[in-house]
């Protein structure tokens, strides 16, 4: 399948478990043909070796959100982790932020004196960009039918913002 994909000069190479069940030279043949593929690659591989031999940017999908990040794979490990942290921190202080708001809000909603200055802070908690919650790590189903001829047009994403 591979050599078919190759000699049909695919725009895009979709590789599953690439290295299972290759001997070293098999391997080694596949490393270097995937680093002169000069065109899209998807690749899942639990092969950390093959990964950085291979890969030098990675692109990780998740709550309808594209992050590319180029360099090694424990830099992008690292900078994701760094991400998720970073994340969090922001959540917990906008939390804490509303809460205070909430408390003027609800203390000072009927009194007159501070009528402008509820409805101002009512106002700007409406305009306010939110920080999402980070998301707990979750598996998904993913099932590809097999069929004699492949579609046009694989796979298409939208609403995913980078």
């Amino acid at each position: 399948m591979l050599a078919r994909c190759i000699l049909q000069d695919v725009d895009v190479l979709l590789l599953d478990e690439p290295t299972n069940h290759l001997d070293i030279a098999g391997i080694q043949f596949l490393e270097g043909l995937c680093q002169m593929w000069n065109k899209a690659m998807i690749c899942i591989s639990h092969d950390r070796r093959f990964i950085e031999t291979v890969f030098d940017t990675y692109v990780e999908i998740d709550q309808q959100k594209i992050e590319k990040f180029q360099g090694s794979y424990d830099q992008f490990q690292t900078h994701k982790r760094q991400r998720e942290e970073a994340q969090l921190r922001q959540y917990e202080a906008q939390e804490r932020f509303l809460k205070q708001q909430d408390r003027f809000i609800e203390r000072f909603r009927y009194k007159a004196s501070k009528a402008s200055q509820v409805q101002s802070r009512v106002k700007m908690l409406d305009k306010m960009d939110m920080v999402d919650a980070p998301a707990a790590q979750k598996s998904q189903d993913v099932q590809i039918a097999t069929v004699g001829k492949l579609p046009h047009t694989l796979v298409t994403l939208s609403g995913c913002e980078m």
